[in-house]
C-alpha cells in the first residue's frame, strides 16, 4: 500500500473515487478522543473527530477510527494549529440528517473524511506551513454573532439554543476537576467575556486544547469569536450562561472590522468585577415605585424567588418603622471602590489597591484615586415583620441624609446623632429594590425613604 503514488488534493477538489489521496490542512477543531469495546475484534478501539481547513472557504470534518494505542497517540501529538497531512482517507458524502452531524462543527465541504488502519496523519513539513497558519485567524462564519446584551434579555426562552459569539476576554479561572456521570474527572475553565453591549457572560469551556491555551489569554487583549455555543440558563448564578459545545469552533484573535472595533473598545472599558457581572441591575425610577407591600408580603415573595429558576427582581413601597440606624456609634458607614472600574475594595484590604485583578489599577498599569461612598445598613419593621441589613448606599443616602459622604465625614458625633434621630424609630415611606445576588441572598437595596404622610399611611398601608 505504501507504493502506490498518492495523489495530492485540496478540499475543493474532493471526490468520493479518489482512494490514495493526500491533504494539507490546518486543524481548526478538536474533540476529545473516544473509547469503544469492539465485540468482533474483542479489543478495544477508539475514535477521534478533528477539522482541518485548506483555504478560507474550505473545511471539512475528520473521523479516525484505530485502535486505542494509534487513536491515543494521534489525540496527544496533534492538537488545534497543527499543519498535517491526511493519508489515504476515504471520501464519503454527508447525510445532512444524520443523527451525528449535530454534535459536530458546522463545515463548507459536502463530504467527511473517515480514516481507518490504511490510513495516516503526519505533521506537514513544507515551507507553506505559516500560509496554512494564518487561516487560523479567519472566522469560519461570516459576522453574525449575537450581541451579549441580547443573550441576556432572551432570559430563559433561549435555553438550550446555540449562538455565535464574539467576546473579549475578562478574565479565566484556574482550572477546575469536575466529576462526570460516568464517574470520572474531567477538567473545565470559565471565561468571562464582555462587548460594547455588555459586561458579562460567562463561559465553561471543558475542550481540554482550549483549556490549556485559556491560560495564554490575555485580560482586554484576547478576542474570542466561538461558534455554536449552547445557551443555558444557571440556577446557581441566577443568569444566562453559554457552554463550548461539540458544535463549537473557537477562533483567537480574529480578522474582521468587528473584532478590531471590539480590541480598541476592550483596552479602555470600565468593567466591573467578576464577582457582579452575574446581576443585570435595572434600577428603576424612584418616583415610579408605587406598589405598596408589608414586609409579610415581602418576605413570601422573597421565599418564592429562592425557589425560582428566574432571575427574580422586584420593588415596592414600605410603610415602616425605621428600628436601627446606627449613624454615631461603632459600625462601619463607609466602603472604598475603585476609582477606574468601581469593584468594591474590601475591608480587610489596608492597602486600598483595587481586588479586580482585570482593572488596569488592581494590575498596577495605572493610578486612580479610591471613591469613597455611604454603604450604610438599616433595620425597618412593620405590623406585620422585620426586615434587616437593608442597603443605604452611594448616592441615595446622601439624599436621605442631606449631606455628601466627605461632608459626613468631618461632623462631630453630635450632628451625626441628629442626622440618626429625624429617622431612627419613625414612619417612614421607603421604596426598596430587591434582587438575588451570586450567592442566592436576597439584597435589600433602599433607593428613597421620607418620613410617611399619617393620612398616606392610614390610606395605603397593607393589612397583611
Amino acid at each position: 500500500m505504501n507504493d502506490i503514488v498518492l495523489q495530492k488534493v485540496t478540499l475543493r477538489t474532493l471526490e468520493p473515487t479518489i482512494f490514495n489521496g493526500l491533504i494539507v490542512g490546518v486543524i481548526i477543531a478538536k474533540q476529545e478522543s473516544r473509547q469503544f469495546v469492539d465485540s468482533q475484534a474483542g479489543s478495544t478501539r477508539a475514535v477521534l473527530n478533528f477539522t482541518i481547513r485548506d483555504s478560507l472557504q474550505d473545511f471539512i470534518n475528520v473521523t479516525y477510527w484505530g485502535n486505542l494505542e494509534v487513536i491515543l497517540n494521534v489525540d496527544e501529538n496533534f492538537h488545534i494549529g497543527d499543519v498535517v497531512e491526511i493519508i489515504r482517507p476515504q471520501i464519503v458524502i454527508r447525510k445532512f440528517n444524520d443523527y451525528g452531524e449535530q454534535f459536530r462543527p458546522k463545515v463548507t465541504s459536502p463530504f467527511a473524511l473517515i480514516m481507518n488502519d490504511l490510513s495516516d496523519i503526519l505533521h506537514h513539513q513544507g515551507c507553506n506551513v505559516d500560509s496554512y497558519k494564518k487561516l487560523l485567524r479567519w472566522p469560519t462564519k461570516p459576522p453574525g454573532f449575537v450581541p451579549i446584551r441580547d443573550l441576556h434579555n432572551g432570559g430563559l426562552s433561549i435555553k438550550g439554543t446555540y449562538a455565535d459569539i464574539l467576546g473579549a476576554v475578562a478574565s479565566t479561572s484556574n482550572v477546575r476537576m469536575v466529576k462526570l456521570k460516568n464517574g470520572r474527572e474531567a477538567p473545565v475553565v470559565d471565561l468571562m467575556l464582555f462587548d460594547q453591549t455588555h459586561s458579562g457572560l460567562r463561559l465553561t469551556i471543558w475542550n481540554k486544547e482550549y483549556i490549556n491555551k485559556a491560560s495564554h489569554w490575555k485580560p482586554r487583549e484576547t478576542i474570542i469569536f466561538v461558534t455554536d455555543v449552547k445557551i443555558d440558563w444557571s440556577g446557581f448564578h441566577k443568569t444566562i450562561v453559554a457552554t463550548f459545545s461539540s458544535r463549537s469552533i473557537l477562533t483567537e484573535n480574529p480578522i474582521g472590522i468587528e473584532a478590531k472595533n471590539l480590541a480598541t473598545y476592550a483596552k479602555t472599558a470600565k468593567l466591573e468585577a467578576p464577582n457582579s457581572w452575574n446581576q443585570t441591575l435595572d434600577l428603576p425610577d424612584v418616583d415610579r415605585i408605587q406598589n405598596v407591600m408589608s414586609i409579610q408580603q415581602i418576605q413570601n415573595r422573597l421565599a418564592l424567588g429562592r425557589e425560582s429558576v428566574q432571575n427574580v427582581q422586584f420593588t415596592a413601597l414600605i410603610y415602616a418603622v425605621v428600628t436601627h440606624l446606627d449613624l454615631d456609634g461603632y459600625n462601619r458607614l463607609i466602603s472604598q471602590r475603585c476609582g477606574h472600574c468601581k469593584s468594591l475594595i474590601k475591608i480587610t484590604n489596608t492597602s486600598g489597591k483595587c481586588d479586580n485583578s482585570i482593572c488596569p489599577v488592581g494590575q498596577n498599569q495605572e493610578f486612580a484615586e479610591p471613591e469613597v461612598q455611604f454603604d450604610i445598613r438599616m433595620n425597618i419593621s412593620d405590623h406585620t415583620g422585620n426586615l434587616n441589613d437593608c442597603r443605604l448606599t452611594g448616592r441615595t443616602a446622601e439624599i436621605v441624609l442631606g449631606c455628601s459622604v466627605h461632608e459626613f465625614l468631618q461632623m462631630p458625633q453630635s450632628d451625626r446623632a441628629k442626622l440618626k434621630w429625624r429617622y431612627l424609630l419613625e414612619r417612614c415611606a421607603i421604596r426598596i429594590y430587591i434582587y438575588f445576588d451570586n450567592n442566592q441572598k436576597a439584597v435589600v437595596s433602599i433607593q428613597g425613604c421620607s418620613i410617611a404622610d399619617t393620612l398616606e399611611v392610614a390610606e395605603r398601608i397593607p393589612v397583611y
